[in-house]
């Protein structure tokens, strides 16, 4: 990692949602990422950050024009992002909503189901008897199931 400077990083930090509860916090674990990755000599893009220094007047109008990112410009910010030079590195974090499960039956942010009521594989059975015994199947079956995190208007973004 000798180049200066050493990498890039895409910060989105997706706080606010059309339905949801936002994250309320957020911002102070955006703002550490952030303060992290320019100590590591990273050139830190965050989205939105731009557009809220332009229009917002204070912090809190700030971090809502930062926090509110649909699924559109999600992809738009990734896509620009994968364009530039990186250096040695580079790194997307993603901040939101997420899931990950058996196949997603609608767009709107979910919890998984109890694992007493259906397995990764969406068969019925009952309980586990000790989470130990079952930890590592489980853990390996989820491995193999999809992924994603949600925008603010709750669209969901496959991650790999």
């Amino acid at each position: 990692m000798k180049s200066t400077p050493r990498g890039q990083a895409l910060i989105m930090n997706i706080r606010n949602f059309d339905k949801s509860p936002e994250r309320n916090g957020s911002e102070i674990d955006r703002e550490r990422i952030e303060k992290l990755f320019k100590k590591l000599n990273f050139s830190v893009t965050v989205t939105n950050k731009e557009i809220a220094e332009k229009h917002g007047r204070n912090l809190a109008q700030k971090e809502e024009f930062m926090g509110y990112v649909k699924l559109d410009n999600m992809k738009e910010d990734i896509n620009e992002f994968a364009k530039k030079n990186h250096g040695d590195c580079c790194v997307v974090v993603i901040m939101s909503h997420g899931y990950q499960g058996p196949a997603i039956q609608n767009s709107t942010p979910q919890e998984p189901a109890p694992r007493s009521q259906t397995s990764p594989l969406g068969t019925q059975e009952p309980a586990p008897k000790s989470q130990a015994q079952d930890a590592k199947p489980h853990h390996e079956a989820l491995r193999q199931l999809p992924f994603v995190v949600y925008s603010s208007d709750e669209k969901p973004l496959a991650v790999e």
